[in-house]
């Protein structure tokens, strides 16, 4: 799984299964990453997976187009197990 955090113009985060399909990009199982809850930013809920101060907000499947992303960070998906686990 290509489990990915995409940050998005005007402010929009969001987590998910990552797939791309010519100019666009789909996330299955997103949530909105609401607040962060880190201390280290963005790179710490990727690696580490969301914490007590972590607020996801559960969508259905988001496709947008890749102009969109800012940018992806991949993520430790044996850290998202509550999420995105097997």
């Amino acid at each position: 799984m290509d489990l990915r955090i995409c940050v998005l113009h005007r402010g929009w985060v969001l987590i998910g299964e990552y797939s791309r399909s010519g100019s666009y990009v789909t996330l299955k199982k997103p949530h909105v990453i609401r607040c962060w809850g880190t201390s280290r930013g963005l790179g710490e809920i990727a690696l580490g997976g969301p914490n007590s101060g972590t607020t996801l907000d559960p969508e259905p499947e988001d496709e947008f187009h890749e102009l969109q992303v800012i940018r992806t960070i991949k993520c430790n998906v044996e850290n998202w197990g509550d999420y995105y686990g097997s």
